[in-house]
């Protein structure tokens, strides 16, 4: 399972993978012939790792449906990440996040994010994708709005997105 564009390889997270990223990650990033940046994954993404690692555990199925890499194809480097909280729930919802290194952001995070709700939408459960940003991140709120996603609430600093098939 992977989603490739002209510039980017989108692949979930293994199990493997996220505990060598906990566990052995200077080994990993020595033997990997993609580059592992230093500040990846994100402080959120490391905190989320452990619940990913267990979800992987309990249920196989899980794959595919939580942390998503996203490599440069030139550069042959982790340039960001998507983690979708969850399966699709019972009306068809997921949740996804976004984080992309801030030198790539502006050049490739339509790329990455159009193509990733593409896939998503694509998928028979899915119905409806949702994500949250900072009231004050002016540049997710402008590439949500050029994705499509709607606002649909905004909850003290936090604005919330809908995107549906």
């Amino acid at each position: 399972m992977e989603i490739v564009t002209d510039r980017l390889l989108l692949i979930p997270c293994s199990l493997d993978l996220a505990k060598s990223l906990i566990l052995h990650k200077k080994e990993l990033t020595k033997r990997s012939p993609i580059i592992i940046p230093e500040d990846w994954p994100s402080f959120i993404g490391r905190g989320i790792l452990p619940f990913y690692i267990e979800r992987l555990e309990q249920d196989r199925t899980e794959y595919g449906w939580g942390i998503w890499l996203i490599i440069h194809h030139g550069d042959k480097k982790i340039i960001g990440d998507f983690y979708l909280y969850s399966k699709p729930d019972r009306l068809g919802a997921v949740a996804v996040d976004f984080h992309m290194h801030p030198d790539y952001r502006n050049q490739y995070g339509f790329e990455a994010a159009s193509r990733f709700l593409d896939w998503l939408l694509e998928k028979d459960e899915v119905i409806s994708v949702t994500a949250e940003c900072h009231a004050r991140q002016e540049k997710t709120i402008g590439l949500f709005s050029r994705l499509g996603l709607i606002c649909c609430k905004r909850d003290q600093s936090y604005l919330s997105w809908n995107l549906s098939k």
